[in-house]
């Protein structure tokens, strides 16, 4: 779970497209841009909600936040490990991340039966239902 950010903090960190939830409320802002936010839906869709404004921001100034893992799917995944990129994967208590720069990216393998030469075990489960982000510099 990432950290609890100030309203401030939430500003200057989202990134356009991500969205952030208040703790302990089903508020949910996303950056449209680089100068507007608007609340939003849990899936980031706008559509009936307004701009975040001035007075918004002062109603929720002493709100804490959190930004959402921005979540992707098993190919995009490893479209991303091929582009140098490091990704993680969580599914349900287990959990496995897969640096760019290992050697095993070329010998991904199922269910932990892995040969000699140190594949990356991932379990089909994980493709099907795992939650996969692209880990950001």
């Amino acid at each position: 779970m990432s950290e609890l950010l100030t309203t401030g903090e939430m500003i200057d960190r989202l990134k356009v497209g991500e969205i952030a939830k208040k703790e302990n409320s089903d508020m949910h802002v996303t950056r449209e841009s680089a100068s507007v936010f608007s609340y939003c839906g849990e899936d980031g869709d706008t559509s009936g909600f307004s701009i975040v404004g001035l007075n918004g921001v002062i109603h929720i100034d002493d709100a804490k936040w959190r930004i959402l893992p921005n979540y992707v799917s098993f190919a995009e995944a490893m479209k991303a490990i091929e582009e140098g990129k490091d990704v993680h994967c969580q599914y349900n208590d287990e959990a496995i991340t897969i640096k760019s720069y290992d050697n095993r990216i070329g010998s991904i393998c199922f269910d932990r039966h892995c040969e000699s030469g140190g594949g990356a075990a991932i379990k089909i489960a994980w493709i099907v239902a795992g939650k996969w982000t692209i880990e950001e510099d």
